[in-house]
């Protein structure tokens, strides 16, 4: 059984792509989203098809099985408790969760996430890729075989933490989104990043590596709709708490404590900080 824990955008997009490929899904969700799912299921939507899926759902993790765990990292300390002694694939965004889930779990497996995914109605899912849904690459073999049979392009590789690198720095414009700030600052970001992780000592992936690693690739349109931003913008649009310290603010951290300037990124920080009109 895979027991999804956070099944927002990532979490029951993963899951349902797994439930349609025969495995045992549930889904732990919360308020109006489990509500929904509970009373009408999860409809999931790509730009070629959609279904919407009977589910199994629940409010903690209960039993033995895989967790697919996908919850936003200032969420993380409330729900280590449930991961105590179990083996646990880690689809967030960031680079320190892999590290706090070590601490209670038997079995911790990092990996890269690129799949632009949507939530913003409860018991719905958009997975805007096309032609394929995105990729999920992880360090085990077993666990990128099942990735595989729900239709997702993934590979097991031991430079997972240099791949997880890079989709970190493409994360830090979900700041700029929020923000409505120009794009021509998209490429000063990233390279801020760069910096920031070569005076780490740290090993990455480029961007363009990256970019090459998912192939071709392009945002669909589904029944009409555009996406309307990353999961940062999303966080946004629905004044939810936003993810940025531990991404933006994650190499603010690594910047200070290595002696590189994070002059972009701490204005980001300063400015999503600030109170909004």
């Amino acid at each position: 059984m895979i027991q999804v824990l956070g099944a927002g955008a990532i979490g029951a997009g993963l899951g349902g792509l797994l439930q349609r490929a025969g495995h045992e899904v549930t889904y732990i969700a919360r308020g109006e989203h489990l509500a929904a799912m509970r009373d009408h299921g999860l409809l999931l939507r790509t730009p070629r098809w959609s279904e919407r899926l009977t589910v199994n759902t629940a409010t903690h993790v209960e039993g033995d099985g895989l967790v697919l765990l996908a919850v936003k990292s200032h969420h993380l300390d409330a729900v280590l408790p449930q991961l105590v002694g179990r083996r646990v694939l880690v689809c967030m965004n960031g680079l320190e969760n892999e590290d706090r889930v070590a601490e209670v779990a038997s079995q911790v497996h990092p990996a890269m996430v690129y799949v632009p995914s949507q939530h913003m109605v409860p018991g719905t899912v958009d997975l805007h890729g096309s032609p394929h849904v995105g990729v999920v690459d992880t360090d085990d073999e077993e666990l990128a075989v099942l990735l595989r049979s729900a239709g997702l392009d993934s590979v097991a590789t031991p430079d997972i933490w240099a791949w997880k690198r890079a989709k970190a720095i493409t994360n830090l414009c979900g700041a700029l989104q929020v923000l409505g700030r120009h794009f021509n600052e998209v490429g000063p970001l990233m390279d801020e990043g760069q910096r920031v992780f070569a005076g780490a000592g740290l090993q990455h992936k480029s961007v363009a590596e990256l970019l090459d690693r998912v192939g071709a690739f392009e945002l669909g349109l589904i029944e009409g709709e555009e996406r309307v931003g990353g999961s940062t913008r999303q966080d946004a649009l629905r004044s939810r708490p936003l993810e940025s310290a531990w991404l933006n603010g994650h190499f603010c951290r690594m910047g200070l404590e290595h002696g590189v300037p994070t002059p972009i990124n701490d204005a980001l920080m300063a400015a999503l900080q600030a109170p909004r009109p």
